[in-house]
């Protein structure tokens, strides 16, 4: 499998069209579902995928959110907002994993000249993306992501993303966590062998050894030996 590779100065959230926005890590705001009475600016489709982003030391995984934007309930009320009123929307991005429930808040605008009306019977026009970037994750992670406003406006978008194993991703995109080495162990009653596998010639590593004894008293824990070996491939 080959990623897509973020560019350097790529921001942690871009916007496409005329929409304005920044985001900061915020604690999730949840509340029920509300009637619009005036248009109102929303995520009316989310969709993820795994890409990496890379610097001289190597690269790692990240899940990239693709959000479309729409302006909804347009009305005969929509002159109402004012010549000068942008919409805007306070919208929450909730990242769930097992361990852990964050939120990201994106401020989102649309300035007044770019908010359409209605034509015909539809209730929702499309008015750009919202990419977001910031997702550090790990090779074989499950991620369960939903988008919402508050208010909320309409129903929450949820999508569910599973990043591929380190056996799935090819060795060409060096991602730093399947470079890394791995442990083997053997043991019996009377002696443990310690194996190194996935090693690599092309980076040093330092393998810590420790062991742990047990007393009458307490458990106590020693460090043993640090040893920096480089590897080769096993």
């Amino acid at each position: 499998m080959r990623l897509e590779t973020l560019p350097s100065d790529a921001q942690d959230i871009t916007c496409t069209g005329d929409l304005q926005c920044n985001s900061s890590d915020a604690f999730c705001i949840f509340g029920d579902l509300e009637k619009a009475e005036f248009p109102v600016l929303v995520p009316t489709d989310i969709r993820a995928k795994t890409v990496k982003r890379c610097d001289p030391t190597g690269c790692r995984l990240r899940v990239q959110v693709t959000m479309d934007m729409s302006v909804m309930f347009i009305s005969d009320l929509s002159d109402e907002i004012g010549s000068d009123s942008s919409l805007c929307a306070n919208l929450f991005i909730l990242r769930e994993v097992p361990s852990s429930h964050l939120c990201s808040f994106v401020r989102v605008s649309l300035p007044p000249s770019s908010i359409p009306r209605r034509t015909g019977a539809s209730n929702s026009i499309k008015v750009g993306t919202i990419v977001y970037n910031s997702i550090n994750a790990r090779p074989g992670n499950e991620w369960y992501i939903t988008s919402y406003t508050h208010p909320r406006y309409n129903e929450e978008l949820n999508v569910h993303h599973k990043l591929p194993g380190c056996t799935e991703l090819d060795p060409k995109e060096k991602i730093l966590e399947c470079e890394a080495p791995s442990l083997e162990v053997f043991y019996n009653s009377s002696n443990v062998s310690v194996r190194v596998v996935n090693g690599t010639s092309a980076r040093n590593t330092t393998l810590r050894v420790f062991y742990k004894a047990r007393h009458k008293r307490n458990d106590r824990t020693h460090f043993l030996v640090s040893i920096g070996v480089k590897y080769g491939i096993i």
